[in-house]
């Protein structure tokens, strides 16, 4: 298994990052636990200290030569590309599909939304967002998270701290993300 390790590739050629490599051992140990009634334990047991110390070295390989590190991640929008999408009336609130629109964008800048269930889950009735004001009297909006991709409600989530974050008005009421929620509870 050592060797299988070193040599294992991708169908395409491409080495496996560290990351599958460790989950195909695990796989392979559930695989013989599950089928064929082997209990072995590859990454506790003495008796496979040469597959451990093979793994550990592959992984190391790998990651030194950044195989799988580059996560796929979004592109953050500059400034100047929300400026933009302001000006040419991408984000805007002129009819209710639009205002949504620019809702969901806000929402996703402001509050710790990290994919789009999140977004979907939003709601009005018993909702995550609500409009309160600070001592000194100024608006803001309260996002309490319930279930979220950290926070699925398991039992390991049996008792989570909920995350909670503020959005305060805006200087430019026309880009006032309390401002336009306030829209649109007025037209729900």
């Amino acid at each position: 298994m050592p060797h299988f390790l070193f040599k294992v590739k991708k169908q395409d050629g491409q080495e496996y990052p560290a990351k599958s490599l460790h989950g195909l051992v695990c796989g392979i140990q559930r695989y013989l636990k599950t089928q064929c009634g082997k209990n072995f334990h590859f990454l506790n047991d003495d008796s496979f200290h040469k597959l451990r110390t093979s793994l550990d070295a592959v992984m190391k390989e790998r990651s030194a030569a950044e195989i799988g590190l580059i996560c796929k991640r979004a592109e953050v929008i500059t400034m100047n590309e929300e400026n933009q999408m302001w000006e040419s009336n991408i984000l805007r609130e002129e009819n209710g599909r639009q205002l949504v629109e620019t809702l969901v964008y806000l929402f996703g800048l402001h509050f710790p939304l990290r994919g789009g269930k999140e977004h979907r889950r939003l709601r009005f009735v018993n909702p995550q967002v609500v409009l309160k004001y600070d001592g000194k009297g100024k608006k803001y909006l309260q996002y309490t998270e319930d279930v979220s991709k950290t926070n699925a409600g398991g039992f390991i989530h049996r008792k989570p701290t909920p995350k909670s974050t503020c959005a305060y008005e805006n200087v430019d009421p026309t880009r006032c993300i309390v401002r336009l929620y306030e829209k649109y509870c007025s037209l729900w």
